[in-house]
């Protein structure tokens, strides 16, 4: 199994080779690298260029070997010469050549070589000039699948990271559907997606269920988000009995975690034991942790990460803790 990245601004679980835009090197397809640095590279332009904050590095294993040994048509080049130049030019042309192949593996016409390419397209470079200068660049690679089938028969899923969840009150101000629906994002889409992915897992997989510290506490008027907690937490553990064997799955619940990169009073830091508050890498560290090697003795387990704040025993008066009606 070869390790493949796909460097997004948002999280890909379901690989399609008929989505993205066209007149790219290889045509129309899902585009992966061997190389984790390339793809970290093409996720943080993407954000740049649409005004994005989120960047995601996808991960998938694909059984290239399969791939190229069977009736699949497999095209490779590995080197900037006249094949990639001419096939590159028809491509980024409109030319559908590309639909001749299921996989398409190669250099990439990054900011090293785009210049030369647009060069020779508009004129200004014959093809000798242009191969003249595109033979001392080292090949990068990516891995163009352009046949659904590919990704459905030979790529496998190596983690699995359910994370999204949302607040609509409680008994206050929510209403039935309000609910419903929270526990719907929360809990029944993690559900589904593991059902949908199960099938698909790399042996030895990892599941990361991101729960809540508010699933062993709340405050006021916050049930719909803290049942949805609740609900992840002991979907955990029942998926890893149902997937022992093939997949680890656990969840995370995290404490307070600053996301805007505010300031904070001594006070807020110093009623975590760790005396700061928690930090969006706190939990990334956590998740990749449970997505290593180091954690395969690891599952059905909630790993709370919130400073030491759900340990601390209070009473008024005690240890500078006082109660304010």
């Amino acid at each position: 199994m070869l390790t493949v990245y796909h460097g997004s601004t948002y999280r890909v679980e379901q690989p399609l080779a008929g989505v993205c835009r066209p007149n790219l090197d290889f045509g129309v397809g899902f585009y992966l690298t061997d190389l984790k640095d390339q793809a970290i590279r093409w996720a943080l332009r993407t954000a740049d260029i649409r005004h994005e904050k989120s960047v995601w590095l996808n991960i998938y294993s694909l059984d290239i070997d399969a791939c190229r040994n069977s009736s699949f048509h497999y095209l490779h080049f590995t080197t900037y010469d006249a094949h990639w130049l001419d096939f590159v030019v028809a491509c980024r042309q409109g030319n559908v050549i590309w639909q001749d192949y299921d996989i398409i593996e190669g250099g990439i016409a990054d900011d090293r070589v785009i210049r030369t390419i647009d060069l020779y397209m508009r004129g200004d470079y014959t093809r000798e000039e242009a191969l003249s200068r595109l033979i001392h660049q080292e090949p990068n690679n990516q891995i163009c699948i352009t046949n659904q089938k590919v990704i459905d028969e030979h790529t496998k899923i190596d983690y699995l990271i359910n994370n999204a969840c949302l607040m609509k009150g409680g008994l206050a101000t929510a209403s039935y559907e309000d609910f419903l629906y929270v526990l719907k994002v929360g809990a029944v889409a993690p559900f589904m997606l593991t059902k949908l992915f199960m099938n698909h897992l790399q042996d030895n997989a990892s599941i990361v269920n991101i729960s809540s510290s508010r699933h062993l506490m709340s405050q006021a008027d916050t049930e719909s988000y803290t049942a949805a907690k609740g609900a992840i937490s002991s979907l955990t553990h029942a998926m890893a009995v149902t997937l022992r064997g093939k997949a680890c799955v656990n969840s995370i619940s995290p404490g307070w975690i600053d996301t805007t990169n505010s300031e904070f009073s001594s006070a807020d830091k110093l009623q975590h034991l760790v005396n700061r508050v928690g930090v969006p890498k706190d939990i990334v560290n956590a998740v990749m942790f449970l997505c290593s090697e180091k954690s395969s003795f690891i599952t059905g387990q909630d790993i709370i990460v919130d400073g030491g704040m759900t340990k601390q025993m209070i009473y008024h008066d005690d240890y500078d803790w006082y109660y304010n009606k």
